[in-house]
């Protein structure tokens, strides 16, 4: 059987990864964007870069159009020439003209929501979820507002707490989706005053004034960026859900901040979702606010975080069974 993965970076992207166990007894191939995840797993497969679509600014911003259209051709070739008997994907606007393309073909589709989106839809899911043949969400107050989709939690709370650890290092980090100059602004604020623990190092997407951090980078292979966090005592990032559980993992005391909209951050507001409910597990410390940084820095002193699991074969299992129903054969 042969398998087209699909999905945009970052949090998307990654979380696709984690379904290898499922995808790497098949014959697989991979469409992305050109970033440092997608690099580092285009040695691994095959692997079509295209263009991403940002649906929830196609209304305002009649260039994505532009965009769409480059997408919309570069997937047609795609399927034409690879012919894959299933897409597996994670989202978002990158893969909606694969899924949409994908009922003209007669293939066979899975659409996994993303684990940031708790109690709302992408836009891609919400145009979906009829549409393609199976629609799985990670959250139960997502199952409850579409039954009809199929529920995999792979997340998990215990009680006991992240031990701490001997690393010095503050990363800040806001990834590859854009700048995020609220939170590098208001971090290089909190370090002129000797209120950021050092070393500090900033991750940023774009040119930024940062004299007061010990190092600035624009970008990292996912090596790197794993290497950087196994240095942090303390991880500060947007609340993108990539970011947020590489840090976790990593065991990372982790304060997050999300891009909003209305400050032209992002096209909507899902960071809040992921931030409320990790905060509800008492994984992390956050805020809408940029401006409550520095009393987060105080807290996280004395913060002792919960560590979550994710256990993405609750997903891969998921996955199988539907493969096995359609492809009895394999």
């Amino acid at each position: 059987m042969k398998i087209c993965l699909a999905a945009s970076g970052g949090g998307h992207l990654r979380q696709l990864a984690q379904l290898k166990p499922f995808y790497e007894k098949h014959d697989s191939f991979l469409v992305t964007q050109q970033t440092p995840l997608g690099l580092s797993l285009s040695k691994e497969m095959r692997t079509h870069f295209v263009s991403d679509i940002a649906l929830g600014k196609i209304k305002r911003n009649p260039k994505e159009w532009i965009v769409f259209a480059r997408n919309l051709l570069q997937c047609y070739r795609i399927l034409r020439d690879e012919k894959p008997d299933l897409i597996l994907s994670t989202g978002a606007g990158l893969t909606f003209n694969l899924l949409w393309l994908s009922r003209i073909y007669s293939m066979r589709s899975i659409f996994v929501e993303s684990i940031a989106h708790v109690y709302t839809p992408t836009a891609t899911g919400r145009t979906m979820m009829n549409r393609v043949d199976a629609y799985i969400v990670q959250w139960e107050d997502l199952h409850l507002l579409y039954p009809h989709s199929i529920f995999a939690g792979p997340i998990t709370a215990t009680e006991e707490s992240q031990p701490e650890r001997t690393q010095e290092e503050t990363f800040v980090t806001v990834g590859t989706h854009g700048p995020f100059l609220r939170l590098v602004e208001e971090v290089e604020r909190l370090a002129s005053e000797g209120k950021i623990p050092r070393p500090l190092v900033i991750q940023h997407p774009g040119e930024v004034s940062a004299p007061h951090a010990d190092r600035v980078f624009e970008d990292c292979s996912a090596d790197e960026f794993e290497d950087q966090l196994t240095r942090s005592n303390l991880v500060i990032t947007h609340a993108g859900t990539g970011s947020i559980f590489s840090a976790l993992e990593a065991g990372c005391k982790t304060i997050a901040l999300p891009r909003l909209s209305k400050h032209n951050e992002h096209y909507d507001d899902h960071q809040t979702e992921i931030l409320k409910k990790l905060m509800e597990l008492g994984a992390l410390l956050g805020s809408d606010n940029v401006e409550d940084l520095e009393s987060l820095l105080v807290e996280s002193k004395k913060f002792r975080q919960k560590n979550i699991r994710y256990d993405s074969s609750v997903i891969v299992e998921k996955v199988e069974t539907l493969v096995r129903t359609w492809f009895p054969e394999e």
